[in-house]
């Protein structure tokens, strides 16, 4: 456990540095784009962007199969093997997401996209240069989520983490460099951010050159690995960021067309302020994944279900206390944040705050299934659920407006909690009572262990 314990805090420790640049860069480039483009061009940026970032949330499907699968195999197979794999692994990845990104392309240029989005500020051909390029580097961000695959192998999960961090912090200073120096539009940051993601991708290579694991990025001839089975598995492992497009991207989607661009941003300015109340657990998400994939043996359960308490305990307390602090000073921080250009809206802020706190219990849980691809239940349950939240939201929009686009967020979220919380429990043999009991008790404990562990690193 010590081993284990070593690696948490190695991968948590990244994992709250790219935490902190995530959380800049959702927070900072609000009133960054607010202080020179107008309410309704950020609400149309917003628009564009909707379908780029679903596929820079999303890994294929596989990947994350395929990095579970790695994991096991450099465990308890030979070197040769991890190689091979890995090999035939990321060509697979470069392939899918070009096969994407080419159907993608030619689709911008062959529907009225721009109509179907009702633009009004964006011309045409900005609108297509801007998807395009957002498009490009969501595919090169999944690629480099394969290449995290190898460095979580070769011991350097963190140092993957840490690259994308960076790269982060800096999109955010030249994005304030070109917004307020060179009046830059959705066209110049959009190419910004593609030239940042291939960065990216080309540092993790050269890491993983070094430690003897490059990639390969292109097709591979002659195939030893059967990697059908693997697809298959991914084919589910999709629905989970297909379900996360329901939640975010086609809630933003759903509020353009039932009540306009303008409140597109007044709903996305709220729900990305109190996403901050989850956005703690990250750092504990997926270095808990990775070591859940590496702990599937029948010995390997008291450790595993005592290692998700704590960290449960932990995360859970975090957002409560990051909530209470959101409902006491979150309007002064909106009205500060946005400029005061936007309305603060106190029932879509708490309606907001609701689900971003049921999302952080149950996204702690689903890691031991998630990371060990045993994920059908929570896959299919929150690919169903959140469809049902959009649903819903068609239905309350008209009814009770922003409120209502609140409302449907919340539903599949709850749904969540009990589906997760439920099947994750059987799985370690553990009651959903005392799993409830165990997170809702304050992590003193954890907070002394953590002080001395890091006590003892630094002195």
């Amino acid at each position: 456990m010590k081993a284990v314990s070593g690696r948490i805090l190695k991968g948590s420790g990244a994992s709250a540095m790219s935490l902190v640049a995530r959380t800049f860069e959702q927070l900072l480039l609000v009133p960054i784009l607010l202080a020179v483009w107008s309410v309704d061009l950020y609400g149309e940026w917003l628009l564009i962007s909707a379908v780029p970032i679903y596929f820079a949330m999303s890994d294929l499907g596989f990947l994350q199969a395929g990095s579970n699968e790695l994991a096991r195999r450099t465990s308890q197979e030979d070197e040769a093997s991890v190689k091979r794999f890995f090999r035939e692994y990321t060509s697979l990845a470069s392939i899918w997401s070009l096969v994407i990104l080419v159907f993608f392309v030619a689709a911008v240029f062959l529907v009225p996209l721009h109509d179907w989005l009702g633009l009004s500020i964006l011309t045409p051909g900005q609108m297509k240069i801007a998807f395009v390029a957002l498009l490009s580097g969501s595919m090169v961000s999944m690629n480099t989520s394969a290449l995290l695959a190898g460095l979580r192998v070769r011991k350097l999960y963190h140092v993957g983490l840490t690259i994308r961090a960076v790269s982060a912090y800096l999109r955010i200073l030249v994005t304030f460099i070109q917004v307020y120096f060179f009046a830059g539009g959705p066209v110049e940051i959009a190419i910004q951010n593609l030239i940042f993601r291939t960065l990216e991708y080309a540092v993790c290579a050269f890491m993983l050159k070094r430690v003897d694991l490059a990639p390969t990025l292109g097709l591979v001839f002659g195939r030893s690995e059967k990697l059908w089975p693997l697809l298959l598995i991914g084919m589910e492992y999709m629905l989970m960021p297909l379900a996360y497009s329901f939640s975010l991207q086609g809630m933003t989607v759903a509020t353009g067309t039932i009540l306009g661009a303008a409140a597109v941003a007044v709903f996305g300015t709220h729900r990305t302020l109190t996403r901050t109340a989850t956005t703690t657990l990250q750092m504990f998400v997926q270095p808990l994944r990775a070591e859940a994939g590496l702990m599937q043996r029948n010995e390997d359960v008291p450790a595993l279900r005592g290692l998700l308490v704590r960290l449960s305990r932990v995360t859970f307390w975090m957002s409560m206390i990051v909530a209470v602090v959101l409902v006491l000073f979150g309007g002064h921080i909106f009205r500060y944040w946005t400029h005061g250009r936007i309305e603060f809206e106190t029932s879509v802020f708490l309606l907001l705050l609701l689900a971003s706190v049921l999302e952080g219990i149950w996204r702690i849980a689903a890691t031991i299934r998630l990371g060990s691809n045993r994920h059908r239940p929570l896959v299919w349950g929150f690919a169903a659920f959140s469809a049902v939240g959009v649903g819903c939201a068609f239905v309350l929009g008209p009814l009770w407006g922003l409120a209502g686009m609140a409302t449907a967020v919340v539903i599949p979220n709850l749904a969540m909690c009990v589906l997760t919380i439920g099947s994750t429990t059987s799985l370690l043999k553990m009651t959903v009572g005392s799993y409830l009991v165990n997170i809702a008790k304050p992590p003193l404990f954890e907070a002394k262990s953590l002080f001395f562990l890091v006590q003892r690193k630094l002195f």
